[in-house]
């Protein structure tokens, strides 16, 4: 290998300039798509750029699409550069031209290409098929399916060689390939040439490159997210949106140490859908603060771990769970996170795959929103208290727990529940997810819309256990099957309060459900059909003392005699009847 140094005192930067004998490695990017951009910036005739516009870094390739360096660093430097830096959102990559013969014409060629929406790709495919003829580089853009008639024209009529030409007028080095790492200024959201750093020597491999991208970083007090990046001390990220796989299925983030602060500033950290984006094991006393943590298998996952707080954050679209607290992971706080279209919001379990852990309970879940996940929150044997959370739209359920076991919690806002109750709350939780406040008057009792049997839920008198007040008007124990004038359930209503309307039926004993309009009528004195005569049967005629003996009953029959002619007193009304007394006789004689 061998590497010069030059200076150009005038701007102020250090470029390097090198030269490296390499082979094609493994990992190389033949045949690959690239997801271009195209940038025109003022004052330049535009760049075309892979990655994010706003990316943190910025690295200016200076080369040509032919020779032995140029095509070596894109071999063998150029995967991981992508990879790690430009895939995650961190780096925005640039080629510029710097040629100064018929290799302009390749220059060009890209250039037509990148008409097309392909400059990388073209670019790309001319490293991994070198080639000096015009006629060459027209049968590479058929072999990407460019529109050939355009590339040739352009090709043809030499309408980039301005473009090339510019390049090389206005590039800082003078070999090929160089580099310009442009830094994004802390302060203003703009590049500045006071930003521009250097690059050192090269070894075969991106190991400097990425030392010294990282090195400076770290002078300026920049943190960026890596895959596993280590956290073993106060942490604040560069605010960025990383995209960042779990490679080894152990954590983007690992928080290697307690009594730390892990302050993601706002930055997004987003995933493949596999793996864990933040991983806490045996570590206590940890913040989590202001990270938005998305489409891994966790968003968040604390095995073993206690004395955390997470605050703030945002945990999305992550297929096992958002927040995920195993083994005795005891006394955490999740407080303020919205926690987002994950399988499950938040989990709870003390029992790893092979059911042996214990513990996990006393975890604090306040004011969060878990909302749109399959399940809100899942708790297998774990002791949590959970208060003033909303917990909506959730496709199974909001909360699910086989048991509950001493969890409780306050002022939730929730829907469909399997087990839960606000302490206090007959059903579910204290606020539904339409607002709607379930136990207004306080009685515990939940109203119907809330899915309780509170029928009147601004009177705490009127609820499902209370006694009902009949001939009132009101329903008080909320049964709908009660009537509320029909306190012996006959079928009739009472005749109380017929001027005021409150119950106007004809039923004349409602205490006693054997007397109403239609019974049997009985010698018993009683009005037992409600027809305001009593002892209307004909049968009773003949049985004036009501002893039930109809026929041959001397002992009525003389009695009837005494009363009427006065020898036997305070004798009842009907032995004072003469009528009376012809009818036991007839009955007596059995002629009645």
């Amino acid at each position: 290998m061998i590497w010069f140094l030059w200076y150009k005192q005038k701007m102020k930067i250090k470029i390097l300039i090198f030269f490296i004998l390499l082979t094609i490695p493994t990992n190389n990017l033949f045949g690959e798509e690239f997801n271009e951009h195209f940038d025109l910036e003022s004052g330049n005739s535009g760049d075309y750029y892979l990655g994010e516009n706003d990316s943190i870094i910025t690295i200016y390739e200076y080369a040509n699409w032919w020779g032995t360096y140029c095509n070596l660093f894109w071999y063998n430097i150029f995967p991981e550069v992508k990879e790690k830096y430009i895939d995650t959102g961190i780096t925005k990559f640039i080629f510029r031209d710097l040629v100064w013969d018929w290799r302009d014409e390749l220059g060009e060629a890209v250039e037509c290409a990148g008409d097309q929406g392909k400059y990388y790709e073209y670019g790309n495919y001319l490293y991994y098929n070198p080639t000096s003829s015009t006629n060459a580089l027209k049968q590479y853009a058929f072999n990407l399916n460019l529109n050939t008639t355009q590339f040739n024209n352009c090709l043809d009529s030499s309408k980039y060689n301005y473009e090339v030409e510019h390049d090389n007028q206005h590039s800082v080095p003078s070999a090929t390939p160089s580099f310009v790492i442009q830094y994004k200024d802390i302060a203003k959201p703009i590049y500045t040439d006071l930003s521009i750093q250097k690059i050192g020597p090269y070894s075969k491999d991106f190991s400097y490159m990425d030392s010294q991208i990282k090195d400076f970083l770290n002078e300026q007090n920049i943190i960026i997210a890596l895959d596993n990046l280590y956290i073993n001390s106060n942490t604040t990220l560069y605010r960025h949106t990383y995209k960042l796989k779990d490679a080894g299925n152990d954590g983007v983030i690992i928080i290697n140490s307690s009594n730390v602060i892990f302050d993601c500033n706002g930055s997004t950290i987003t995933g493949d859908g596999s793996g864990y984006g933040i991983y806490i094991e045996n570590k206590n006393n940890v913040t989590i603060k202001n990270c938005v943590v998305e489409n891994y298998s966790y968003g968040i996952y604390l095995f073993n771990s206690s004395n955390n707080v997470l605050i703030n954050n945002t945990f999305g679209s992550n297929s096992r769970a958002g927040v995920y607290l195993i083994a005795d992971s005891n006394f955490n706080n999740i407080s303020g996170n919205e926690i987002l279209n994950n399988n499950n919001g938040v989990y709870f379990t003390n029992a790893g795959d092979c059911g042996f852990f214990e513990g996990n309970s006393n975890n604090t879940l306040t004011c969060n929103e878990i909302s749109n996940n399959i399940i809100g929150i899942y708790s297998q044997n774990s002791k949590s208290t959970i208060n003033s959370n909303i917990v909506c739209n959730n496709t199974n359920f909001d909360f699910n727990s086989p048991d509950w076991l001493t969890s409780s919690g306050d002022n939730n806002t929730c829907g469909n529940v399997s087990g839960w109750n606000d302490n206090g709350i007959e059903n579910s939780c204290t606020f539904r997810c339409n607002s709607t406040k379930c136990d207004y008057d306080g009685d515990y009792y939940v109203n119907p819309m809330c899915g309780g049997t509170d029928c009147d839920d601004t009177n705490s008198s009127i609820n499902s256990i209370a006694e009902e007040t009949y001939y009132n008007g009101v329903d008080d124990d909320c049964n709908l099957s009660t009537n509320d004038c029909d306190q012996d359930g006959d079928g009739f209503n009472a005749t109380f309060n017929v001027s005021l309307g409150v119950c106007n039926g004809n039923d004349c004993n409602d205490s006693n459900s054997d007397i109403r309009p239609g019974a049997t009528e009985f010698c018993n004195k009683i009005d037992d059909n409600c027809n305001d005569i009593v002892d209307d049967n004909p049968v009773c005629l003949c049985d004036l003392n009501r002893d039930g003996m109809i026929i041959r009953d001397y002992n009525d029959l003389m009695t009837a005699y005494k009363c009427f002619l006065g020898v036997q007193k305070n004798c009842e009304p009907d032995y004072l009847n003469w009528s009376a007394v012809q009818n036991e006789y007839d009955c007596f004689t059995g002629n009645l």
